[in-house]
């Protein structure tokens, strides 16, 4: 037996055919499917084997990782926004080297102001 893919739309427009009715339920979509297979209205899939699969799963997970990334950076610019919204106004930049120095020195706005304008300035 092979596997073989029948079009989710094609299957929607054909339920029709049974009883005249477009009302879908679980119990006529089966029956639907097996008709537009024995009519040869399917697709063999590809699935790939070997190196294509490799290829295929790197790809899947290198998508992952891009959306993990995406996320990350979203909470960090909202903790920026929430916590310490002059920062963009400042740097401009999360990633700049400046402002990330002095967020070590002084992660809280209190503590910038304590710092006081001559020790941001010297910071280092």
């Amino acid at each position: 037996m092979k596997p073989v893919h029948v079009n989710p739309h094609h299957v929607k427009k054909s339920k029709e055919l049974d009883d005249n009715n477009p009302n879908k339920n679980d119990r006529k979509d089966p029956k639907t499917v097996a008709s537009l297979v024995n009519e040869g209205r399917f697709s063999y899939p590809y699935i790939p084997t070997g190196i294509y699969a490799e290829i295929k799963s790197l790809s899947n997970l290198r998508f992952q990782a891009q959306e993990e990334i995406t996320w990350i950076k979203n909470r960090i610019a909202r903790w920026f926004a929430i916590y310490f919204p002059e920062y963009k106004e400042v740097y401009g930049d999360v990633k700049a080297v400046s402002g990330r120095m002095i967020l070590k020195a002084a992660p809280l706005p209190e503590d910038i102001g304590k710092l006081g304008v001559e020790g941001v300035n010297q910071e280092k």
